[in-house]
C-alpha cells in the first residue's frame, strides 16, 4: 500500500509577544447551543503534540513511533524519555509604574480627532490604544456609556476609576459594581455640573487567522461612544504599541487599585535552563523578560503559565516586567515554576 502520512501538529510552539492568532465564528465547546464566537488562541501553542512546546518528545511521540515501526516491520524500540532540566523560584515585584502616569513615555502618536479611529489609521498593528474624551454631568442624570464597534477588549474609566470591561462579541460585560449589564446602558450618576473624563483603553488581543473577517479587521474604536443614545465627539487618541518600556518612571511600594499597572522585579537564575512564569492571581496582560515580550496571559485560563526558554535568562540581574491591565488586587510576588500548567481551571466568559 502506497500512502502518505501527515502529522498535524507534529510539534507544538509558542506565540511569543503579540503574535497569537484567533479563530472566528466558531465554537469548541461540547455544550449544545454554544454561540459561535471570536476565539483568540493561547500564547502557548503546545496543542498536546508529539513534540511539546519546549522541544521534548512526549508519550504520544513514542506511541506513534511504535505504530510506524510495526507497520514497517521494524523491531520495537525502547521509550527513552530525556526531559530537559527546568528550574523554579519566586521573584519579588518591588517596583510599580501606573500606565496612566506614564502615557507620555509610552505614546508613539498623539492626535486630536472629532471621531475615534482604529489603530491602523496611525500605522499601529499591535498593543493598546487609548481614547480620551469628556462629558458634562447633570444632577440625577445617569451616565449611560456604551462603546460602539470596538476590537477586541475595551476597558472604560470614568475620572480615572475603572468602570467596565467590554469583551468582543460577548453579550454581557464586567463592571465595577460586579453586575452584568446588557446593551441598554451602563448607569453612573454624575455630580451636578461636573465635567467627567472618559478614557477607553482598547487592546488588540489577536488577529483572526482562520475564517473571515481576515481581510478587514481594524483594532480599537471605530465610532463614537454613546451617552444616552447620543454620540460623544472630540477625542484625544494615543497609540501605545508597548515596543519600548525603558522610559517608564518606577516607584517603590504597593499598587492597590484597579488601574492598569506595570510591575517590575529583578532576580538571579540559571542561564540556559527553561522555566515557566505563573500568572496565578493576576488579571490580564503581558510579561517581558529582559526586554523580550514573552506573551499575553489571562487569569481566566485554562493556560496558567508562560513558557520561558532558558536562553532568555542570565545568571544574574534578570528583569521581569508584568503589565496587568485588569489588576485583581495587590501583587508583590510572581512565581516561576519547573513545569507548565496548560489545563488549569478556566473561568467561563459570558
Amino acid at each position: 500500500l502506497d500512502a502518505h502520512l501527515c502529522f498535524y501538529m507534529f510539534s507544538g510552539g509558542t506565540n511569543f509577544g503579540f503574535m497569537s492568532g484567533a479563530n472566528y465564528d466558531i465554537s469548541y465547546s461540547p455544550r449544545p447551543n454554544t454561540p459561535k464566537r471570536y476565539i483568540p488562541l493561547l500564547t502557548s501553542y503546545d496543542v498536546d503534540a508529539l513534540v511539546n512546546e519546549s522541544g521534548c518528545p512526549t508519550k504520544k511521540y513514542f506511541l506513534c513511533r511504535d505504530v510506524l515501526d510495526e507497520f514497517l516491520g521494524k523491531e520495537k524500540r525502547p521509550h527513552i524519555y530525556s526531559p530537559k532540566p527546568t528550574q523554579g523560584f519566586n521573584v519579588k515585584l518591588t517596583e510599580t509604574a501606573e500606565l496612566f502616569d506614564n502615557l507620555d513615555a509610552l505614546t508613539e502618536t498623539k492626535v486630536q480627532t472629532l471621531v475615534p479611529k482604529p489603530m491602523e489609521n496611525y500605522d499601529q498593528s499591535y498593543g493598546l490604544i487609548l481614547y480620551s474624551t469628556t462629558i458634562d454631568g447633570f444632577l440625577d442624570n445617569p451616565l449611560n456609556l456604551y462603546p460602539p464597534k470596538y476590537l477586541d477588549r475595551a476597558n472604560l474609566y470614568v475620572d480615572g476609576d475603572w468602570f467596565a470591561t467590554f469583551l468582543r462579541d460577548r453579550g454581557t460585560t464586567k463592571t465595577a459594581s460586579g453586575i452584568s449589564l446588557d446593551a441598554t446602558g451602563y448607569p453612573l450618576l454624575t455630580p451636578n455640573g461636573k465635567e467627567r473624563k472618559i478614557d477607553t483603553l482598547v487592546e488588540n488581543v489577536a488577529r483572526v487567522n482562520h475564517r473571515s473577517p481576515m481581510n478587514f479587521e481594524r483594532k480599537g474604536l471605530d465610532d463614537c461612544l454613546l451617552y444616552a443614545g447620543v454620540k460623544i465627539y472630540n477625542y484625544e487618541t494615543r497609540t501605545l504599541p508597548l515596543k519600548d518600556l525603558s522610559h517608564l518612571t518606577w516607584k517603590t511600594g504597593r499598587h492597590t487599585d484597579n488601574k492598569p499597572c506595570f510591575f517590575r522585579g529583578r532576580f538571579d537564575a540559571r542561564h540556559g535552563i527553561d522555566t515557566y512564569v505563573s500568572f496565578e492571581g493576576f488579571g490580564h496582560g503581558y510579561v517581558w523578560i529582559n526586554g523580550f515580550n514573552l506573551g499575553r496571559y489571562d487569569g481566566a485560563g485554562p493556560q496558567l503559565t508562560l513558557y520561558l526558554p532558558g536562553h532568555f535568562l542570565k545568571d544574574s540581574e534578570n528583569e521581569i516586567i508584568v503589565l496587568d491591565i485588569a489588576p485583581l488586587g495587590e501583587r508583590s510576588e510572581i512565581s516561576f515554576l519547573d513545569h507548565e500548567i496548560l489545563e488549569g481551571d478556566s473561568v467561563e466568559l459570558t
